[in-house]
């Protein structure tokens, strides 16, 4: 991994990282980053060889769309409905107080009334189609090994989304014995902060026989200011070349890291008839 050689910090929140090292012949270097700082290292990663070599590749694990499983959220509705309704078509066992059914799950209806709401479960049960209240239900299991390995895995990441999870982006540099490559960035970093002190001191002087008003000392003052910087990265800014910008330049955020989906416009309707669908340039 490259060492932090250069760091400048501006008062707007963000700050300018620069890695330097040494690369053999066709060799890969990998930098990791959370995965927060990922749209502000795509913005801004420049890499250059400065042997004469050339730089690929640049690769990076790609950020995944939320499963179909929990998009949206569990809600805030009592009971299985929330979990149930995400495994549609699955094979559950279903536990009531007074039975056990293997089935499978057809869908959720929301069934209002002047003073309640509930939900059944409409299921395929040995080819036919019954109905169970949702609030009967004890417990369900999936059966369906693949539906289980999908739920395992989407659990998974919402877990290590709350651990210490890094990005590693691996770039590819080519060319022919030893060379200098360097790698620039910018992050979101805490600004830096001033800190002044004031020191009043006396300093001894020789005494002057002819002027018995002097007590033999003059003051002399001085003024310490220290700078307070904050290092959040995981690396030790050892060797650092360390600059204190006190503008702020302009410095905007946008995702580029997160797939993003667009909403395309339906061309048919519920009776199959095409629909006149309204397509709309925004700035």
């Amino acid at each position: 991994m490259l060492p932090i050689t250069k760091v400048i910090i501006y008062k707007n929140g963000v700050a300018y990282f620069e890695r330097q090292g040494t690369v053999t012949d066709d060799q890969t270097v990998e930098i990791s980053f959370k995965p927060t700082e990922m749209n502000d290292v795509l913005r801004s990663l420049r890499v250059v060889d400065l042997g004469g070599g050339q730089i690929c590749n640049i690769s990076y694990p790609a950020a995944t769309v939320s499963g179909l499983l929990f998009s949206g959220g569990f809600g805030a509705t009592a009971g299985f409905e929330p979990a149930i309704n995400r495994f549609k078509g699955a094979n559950l066992r279903i536990t009531t107080a007074s039975e056990a059914i293997i089935a499978r799950l057809i869908n959720v209806q929301e069934q209002l009334s002047a003073t309640e709401r509930k939900y059944v479960a409409e299921l395929l049960v040995d080819g036919e189609v019954r109905s169970l209240k949702v609030e009967d239900i004890m417990s369900f299991k999936v059966l369906d090994d693949h539906v289980n390995q999908n739920l395992n895995e989407q659990l998974e990441a919402q877990l290590n989304s709350s651990r210490k999870v890094v990005r590693r982006v691996s770039i590819l540099c080519r060319g022919v014995g030893k060379r200098q490559i360097k790698v620039s960035y910018m992050l979101e970093n805490p600004v830096w902060k001033s800190s002044y002190r004031l020191h009043i001191y006396k300093k001894p002087t020789l005494l002057n026989h002819n002027n018995n008003n002097n007590n033999g000392t003059n003051e002399e003052h001085e003024i310490e200011g220290w700078a307070c910087i904050d290092n959040v990265s995981e690396d030790d800014w050892l060797d650092v070349s360390l600059t204190l910008v006190s503008g702020s330049p302009v410095s905007f955020g946008y995702d580029l890291y997160n797939p993003i989906l667009n909403v395309r416009p339906e061309s048919f309707n519920d009776q199959g008839k095409t629909s006149n669908a309204q397509f709309q340039q925004k700035a």
